[in-house]
């Protein structure tokens, strides 16, 4: 089996070396030397301005004399190239990870959250906002505050605000709708109370071959006001009923939207009135979520997912006793001074991968506005939940201690 990859993703490309599979990826020009430099053997890369858009895909297909035919798997590899790779292989004649449409109702919230309601799954009541006059509109004004404000096919919780009152979201749309471009349409949905979970899982044949649930230290929309960026593997045994009620609930969702092969990223509220789901993705969770799964259960979901798209043999997942979690960590605002090492790093309690992105002479990155901007990261294990709380506490005050910075203002 053959693979058509649209967009270079660096584990996606890992997977299909591990596997064997001779593919053709359309690489974005800004990734094109990194690409590159990866070397990989069983890749043919081709430059492409932006992945995008279908004319820029077709066109270096068509300047390589590149063609699909039947046999061979088209697939996107984020939430930006999945509704263009959907419609290459359509156009191609080639087999598709799903229909054009398919792609859409995960990357347009707002025909995702419709398509869950006729299918009775509870979510957030939401109205699409493009400019302040459809702010006095009666299914907007329903919806009533707290609010959350975010665009409809946006990612990582950019330009993703919570509202407190009519002034506040008048004052957010209109900072929003000059960002640029690409921003919105914009939805407005109810603010769901709860603890927030993510759900990952991988479909083979619309049957699900892996499963598993995580919980987020800090809900995505309060890691903006200093919460803690990362979460923590739920394990099946402690959590035996959770597990059996969100796998079915996961199983509504991804039928729902038409999901039949592939991994899949949902996330969910744990409300005071049930679980409401929040948002659904096609591809594997983001900024470690993918190794603290692997540390669980044994596998490598992005494995698992080039496995069921090409339909070769999938794993067979092995639960481990200790509690996987990860965390994005911070560092003070400021020109950066020092730094500590990447050994120094990965000595401290738990620690078993890490990254140091911050660099001497450059200032602190602001976290305030996204879920994946970051002054480092790390994966870590702990014998159970409580103490994998309280390490990723330790190692954030660590980390924030240990870069030096002059403050300015």
């Amino acid at each position: 089996m053959e693979a058509l990859v649209v967009g270079w993703k660096p584990l996606i490309e890992d997977a299909l070396e591990r596997l064997g599979v001779p593919h053709v990826t359309v690489t974005e020009m800004h990734k094109y030397a990194k690409a590159l430099s990866h070397g990989h053997r069983w890749s043919t890369l081709l430059p492409c301005g932006d992945t995008r858009n279908i004319e820029g895909v077709l066109s270096a297909l068509e300047r390589a004399n590149v063609s699909a035919h039947p046999g061979q798997i088209v697939f996107g590899t984020d939430e930006f190239n999945l509704v263009v790779g959907a419609a290459v292989a359509q156009l191609l004649g080639a087999r598709g990870q799903f229909e054009p449409h398919t792609g859409l109702l995960f990357r347009d919230k707002r025909l995702q959250k419709e398509r869950f309601r006729e299918s009775g799954l509870a979510c957030a009541t939401n109205a699409v906002v493009t400019h302040q006059d459809d702010l006095d509109r009666p299914e907007v004004r329903e919806i009533g505050f707290p609010a959350v404000v975010k665009p409809v096919a946006g990612a990582g919780t950019r330009h993703t605000r919570r509202v407190e009152d009519p002034a506040g979201l008048r004052r957010i749309l209109e900072e929003l709708v000059e960002t640029g471009p690409d921003s919105g349409p914009f939805l407005l949905e109810r603010y769901v109370p709860g603890s927030e979970l993510y759900l990952d899982g991988c479909l083979r044949d619309g049957q699900l071959t892996t499963f598993g649930v995580s919980r987020y230290f800090t809900n995505n929309i309060d890691v903006s006001r200093g919460g803690i960026n990362g979460a923590y593997v739920l394990d099946p045994t402690a959590y035996e009923q959770e597990y059996v009620t969100l796998r079915a609930l996961a199983e509504q969702a991804v039928k729902a939207l038409g999901l039949t092969d592939g991994l899949f990223h949902l996330e969910v509220f744990e409300s005071p009135r049930g679980y409401v789901l929040s948002e659904c993705a096609a591809r594997y969770g983001g900024n470690n979520a993918v190794d603290t799964y692997e540390l669980k259960f044994g596998l490598n979901l992005v494995d698992e997912h080039v496995r069921s798209l090409l339909g070769l043999d999938v794993g067979q997942p092995r639960v481990s006793p200790e509690t996987p979690g990860r965390t994005l960590l911070r560092a003070p605002a400021g020109h950066v001074l020092a730094t500590p090492s990447l050994d120094e790093l990965k000595a401290q309690p738990g620690v078993i991968k890490g990254a140091i992105d911050v660099k001497v002479g450059e200032r602190s990155p602001a976290m305030d506005h996204d879920s994946f901007t970051r002054a480092g990261s790390a994966v870590l294990v702990a014998p159970d939940e409580s103490a994998i709380v309280a390490q990723v506490r330790s190692l954030r005050e660590w980390f924030q201690d240990a870069v030096k910075v002059e403050e300015t203002r």
